[in-house]
């Protein structure tokens, strides 16, 4: 079959077909399937497996351009209201930054990404990311492939004491402070993606009847605030706002304080303009400071990014500190 070893006693085998008229194939076949019930939920299944699976530079732009088409095909459905929403999915969170920059979605489910274990500024930097599109993020594979509830495979590889102390260690920290809160590891590790606004939802396997209250139990326990405080103090987890990431020109901003010159508000309000649309889909970066006509610069780059209703998460600006205003003295 497709995959020798992992499935067991089919009947049947399957073939990956993603491009604009697979992903309609797909559709259609799946539903079939289904009998009387239909799917509501669209998304192309590991695009990120897909793309790295490429050969060289030519092969790449071909696969990009089928996960493109595949998309395009799944907007249409969406469009057409065959299905209530799109989104993808993928172990390799590139694959999804890189998709959400060429379509609207409506979720992303993230696998390893977000643990207590694993929760990178990249991973951090993408969920905001993701937020300020009005994605919805669904978390999944929330126990590291099963590692942190205490099985030996962490993110689909095994795992041993010799070969990888250090997450053993982790491991083992983790536990002590779960049992001196009296809480179930597993619950923790659910509850930690909803440290996380821009996640709604976990999903959790259903592998026996008994596990559907199980996971229900686990979505709804509390857990102590005392836990990730301790957790975040002896550097189990790192609950800080993911650092910037800064791009290649920042621009200054000291024109706008009047420097040797006194420029026309509307002039400062297109310099702004200006510097927020070069950004693209990402953020702009303004290099301001007290000094700069003493507050004024800092004063305008607020009053021009409110009249332009420019979202707080698309600009960053740098305030290099020393230097207060204080009212102008009298006859100066």
């Amino acid at each position: 079959t497709f995959e020798p070893g992992a499935w067991v006693n089919l009947k049947n085998d399957a073939v990956q077909d993603i491009s604009y008229q697979g992903i309609k194939d797909c559709f259609e076949n799946g539903n079939e399937l289904l009998g009387k019930y239909d799917s509501g939920l669209g998304s192309v299944h590991d695009p990120d497996e897909y793309l790295s699976a490429a050969t060289d530079e030519a092969d790449l732009e071909k696969r990009r351009a089928d996960v493109l088409g595949a998309y395009k095909a799944l907007s249409e459905l969406r469009d057409a209201g065959k299905v209530a929403s799109i989104g993808v999915g993928a172990k390799d969170i590139t694959a999804i930054d890189w998709i959400s920059d060429h379509v609207k979605l409506d979720w992303a489910m993230f696998a390893c990404s977000i643990t207590p274990y694993s929760h990178d500024d990249v991973a951090k930097r993408l969920l905001k990311k993701l937020g300020a599109q009005g994605v919805d993020v669904i978390n999944s594979a929330v126990f590291n492939g099963g590692f942190l509830t205490g099985g030996s495979f962490f993110d689909y590889r095994e795992v041993k004491p010799e070969t990888d102390p250090e997450l053993f260690a982790w491991r083992d920290k983790f536990n002590a402070i779960c049992k001196e809160f009296g809480v179930l590891p597993a619950a923790v590790c659910v509850q930690f993606s909803f440290l996380f606004p821009e996640i709604k939802s976990v999903a959790l396997a259903t592998s026996k009847p008994a596990r559907v209250a199980s996971n229900l139990e686990l979505a709804n326990a509390v857990i102590p605030q005392g836990v990730w405080d301790k957790l975040q103090a002896e550097g189990l987890i790192n609950l800080n706002p993911p650092k910037p990431v800064l791009p290649k020109i920042m621009f200054g901003t000291a024109s706008l304080g009047n420097l040797y010159a006194e420029p026309p508000y509307e002039e400062k309000k297109a310099v702004i303009e200006a510097v927020i649309k070069s950004a693209g889909d990402g953020v702009a970066v303004l290099d301001s400071a007290g000094k700069y006509g003493a507050g004024l610069a800092l004063e305008v780059i607020g009053k021009c990014l409110e009249e332009l209703n420019v979202p707080p998460e698309k600009v960053l600006i740098s305030n290099k500190l020393a230097w207060k205003r204080i009212p102008l003295a009298e006859g100066a």
